[in-house]
């Protein structure tokens, strides 16, 4: 992502169940998959509508759809 507005296409999954060591919800999250070609890294803004997120941490990469924990910014 760049440091000015860039549209790209995300999906936003909002209440997702993290999984701790102890197999029980640890924490509860938002999440944006995004297309690897963006180069997402922590700390980059995403805004939806009027919802504003920072990337706080990747979740998962699979493929060339990597997943990213969101924190309100």
């Amino acid at each position: 992502m760049s440091s000015h507005p860039v549209p790209v296409p995300a999906v936003i999954s909002r209440n997702v169940e993290l999984i701790g060591e102890d197999g029980l919800v640890d924490r509860v999250v938002t999440t944006a998959t995004l297309p690897e070609e963006c180069a997402p890294r922590a700390g980059d803004s995403l805004t939806v509508g009027a919802d504003v997120w920072t990337l706080d941490a990747p979740l998962r990469s699979d493929a060339d759809v990597p997943e990213w924990v969101l924190l309100p910014a």
